[in-house]
């Protein structure tokens, strides 16, 4: 629904949240009360710049911490925070207090009207992982920080990769220069 929302098609930066785990509550961006904008240089519903296929990457710099004294969750965008999400729209639920999963992933905008069945709509630049960088999409340098503040890069052994569409998509580990995947 980018294209109605925002007047382009392409790359688009988004939010989202949901108390109950997508059973009818939460939404996209700054469509209803819940995620707090704080950030004019970047935001929700901004075109961002496409990687050039065998050339020039471009990434996205993504973080997410929890304000210990608050419980916000703060957004930052290549170090700039840029909005939270306060503990209050979760309604006590997990949350609120904290997380025990961490979830990377993308969406697509399917015109065909087929719910993203059977769409000739591509993620990212539409080649598998086999192919390599600069040709497929990644996400690298995942880490998480602990309720204490410590960080941790996240090893193989601690994901569970799943691309239900393995004709579409897939995914291919690579350990980085310095041990993180």
């Amino acid at each position: 629904k980018y294209p109605q929302r925002t007047g382009f098609y392409g790359p688009t930066f988004f939010v989202f949240w949901t108390a109950n785990g997508y059973g009818g509550t939460g939404c996209y961006d700054l469509t209803c009360p819940g995620w707090v904008l704080t950030s004019s240089q970047y935001y929700p519903g901004m075109q961002l710049q496409s990687s050039t296929y065998g050339g020039q990457q471009i990434e996205l710099a993504m973080d997410i911490e929890r304000d210990r004294s608050t419980g916000n969750w703060w957004l930052y965008l290549w170090g700039t925070p840029i909005g939270y999400w306060p503990p209050s729209i979760y309604n006590g639920g997990a949350l609120t207090y904290g997380a025990d999963t961490i979830q990377w992933g993308g969406e697509i905008y399917d015109s065909s009207g087929s719910g993203g069945f059977n769409t000739l709509t591509q993620m990212g630049s539409g080649h598998f992982a086999t192919e390599g960088y600069t040709r497929a999409s990644y996400v690298r340098n995942i880490a998480y920080t602990d309720p204490n503040g410590t960080p941790y890069a996240i090893s193989q052994n601690q994901l569970y990769p799943q691309a239900p569409a393995p004709k579409c998509y897939n995914y291919q580990f690579q350990q980085g220069r310095s041990g993180q995947i």
